[in-house]
């Protein structure tokens, strides 16, 4: 698979089709991407970019504690999961919906740090009771999970004579994509 070509498609359909991607919704489209990407074997990262690696530690710590029940945590703490950015990284490469390679987001970040990495399920938790910039509207997260997803499966399938199929999120199926 060409991931700089996916990754180039998939900017193009999100910056034509959803505004403010970064603005609140940079988690939303880690998580996407690295689900979509593992489903089909490839290993991807969720990247934190923040002040403060400790921090990011921190929040970690209590989204696991949550996960595990291990103690209490208040809501106050597991409402502050959110972070500055994040990113995907596959191997030496990481892109987000906008930026396609590491410099681009130290440049666009000055002043931050990677500060650490999320898994799926602790983004998840993030995403569903951080606190996030409201500019992202989250009515467009299955439109974006539809256009990663559909990107993948026909990277993933490009060049072989398999029939895909790819259902839609009312569970209607539609055949036959190829490659473009």
């Amino acid at each position: 698979m060409d991931l700089d070509k996916l990754v180039e498609e998939i900017q193009g359909e999100i910056d034509y089709q959803i505004y403010d991607i970064n603005q609140g919704g940079c988690g939303w489209f880690a998580y996407y991407m690295v689900k979509h990407l593992k489903s089909v074997g490839i290993d991807a990262k969720i990247k934190i970019i923040d002040d403060s690696r400790s921090k990011v530690q921190l929040k970690k710590t209590n989204i696991n504690n949550y996960i595990n029940k291990v103690t209490n945590v208040e809501y106050d703490e597991l409402r502050d999961t959110s972070f500055i950015h994040c990113f995907v990284k596959v191997g030496s490469k990481g892109f987000d919906a906008r930026n396609s390679s590491i410099k681009q987001l130290k440049d666009d970040y000055d002043g931050y740090r990677f500060a650490g990495e999320y898994t799926l399920q602790e983004l998840e938790i993030a995403l569903k009771v951080g606190g996030w910039n409201s500019r992202y509207n989250k009515n467009n997260n299955r439109l974006l999970e539809e256009i990663i997803q559909t990107n993948i499966l026909i990277h993933a399938n490009r060049g072989s004579n398999r029939k895909i199929t790819i259902f839609n999120f009312t569970g209607e199926g539609y055949s036959g994509l190829q490659s473009r």
